[in-house]
């Protein structure tokens, strides 16, 4: 599998399963436009390749390499509202992914920090 179809299948998993807690929050994945001005709440989601690794011994063309990777979900939120609704938010971005399969991408441990936003 290349990095872009375990990226593939990964966005799919958002698309096909994103449903927070209302209100509805819009998302975007990396290299795409979402206008955000006036947006309380918003989602950007990016799948990064961290590394590949010879995994078996073998001739060219035999052998097996498995890809390590990141599903980063940044959650903005409005300012000066709490953290409730980031960890929410943050939450259900990341019962997405924690430890499941999903077609032949492998998920393992997940972990959130919360940032509110201007640092605060």
């Amino acid at each position: 599998m290349t990095p872009n179809e375990a990226r593939a299948i990964l966005y799919q998993q958002f698309i096909d399963n994103w449903a927070p807690p209302d209100p509805v929050v819009p998302y975007v994945f990396e290299n795409e436009h979402l206008d955000t001005d006036g947006l309380p709440e918003w989602v950007k989601v990016v799948v990064a390749n961290l590394s590949r690794e010879q995994h078996t011994l073998g001739s060219v063309g035999n052998r097996v390499f498995r890809g390590r990777g990141a599903v980063i979900a940044e959650v903005h939120v409005a300012a000066d509202t709490g953290l409730l609704r980031l960890d929410q938010l943050c939450k259900a971005a990341l019962d997405l992914f924690e430890a499941k399969t999903i077609q032949q991408v492998m998920l393992h441990n997940g972990t959130y920090r919360e940032l509110p936003r201007a640092g605060r």
